[in-house]
């Protein structure tokens, strides 16, 4: 995801946000959500499908869940398995990817438990606390994607 909320370890000035944001609404498409733990609604974080393109019918996923206390409860998966359903069978999308750092394991495995299949690395491309890391690039095909939660919304 390449949101203003891409890295996390240096401050966002008030115009990178104003800039990032006039850009969303010049006709790039975006679909953001509050990611909200129950039962008493607490927002957690946000997801996000971005740069979607109805044409070719991609979009790029992207999550954060920014309260630490959220961590390993299976939010992101709950949450990226309803973006898949929503890009897939609300958007009519076929191809929705996603690029993670390969420090973050835990994310990893949720995309995968979610529907995301690794398709390459950019290799040694992020630098953390004088370690490289590679960037794995992952994405779901609408064709492989298991999901139900919407489908039972549809007519017959």
């Amino acid at each position: 995801m390449r949101g203003f909320a891409d890295d996390g370890l240096r401050p966002v000035t008030l115009e990178a946000i104003e800039s990032w944001y006039n850009d969303a609404i010049k006709g790039v498409q975006n679909l953001f959500f509050t990611i909200y733990e129950l039962p008493d609604l607490r927002p957690i974080g946000y997801t996000s499908l971005e740069d979607i393109d109805l044409f070719h019918r991609v979009a790029e996923f992207g999550i954060l869940i920014g309260e630490k206390d959220a961590w390993g409860k299976g939010y992101a998966t709950e949450t990226a398995r309803l973006m898949l359903e929503q890009g897939f069978t609300g958007l009519g999308l076929h191809n929705i990817y996603l690029g993670v750092y390969s420090f973050n394991q835990y994310a990893v495995r949720a995309y995968l438990k979610a529907g995301f299949k690794e398709i390459g690395r950019h290799r040694e491309c992020y630098r953390l606390g004088g370690v490289v890391y590679d960037e794995i690039i992952m994405d779901c095909l609408a064709t492989e994607f298991q999901g139900s939660a919407l489908q039972d919304l549809l007519p017959e």
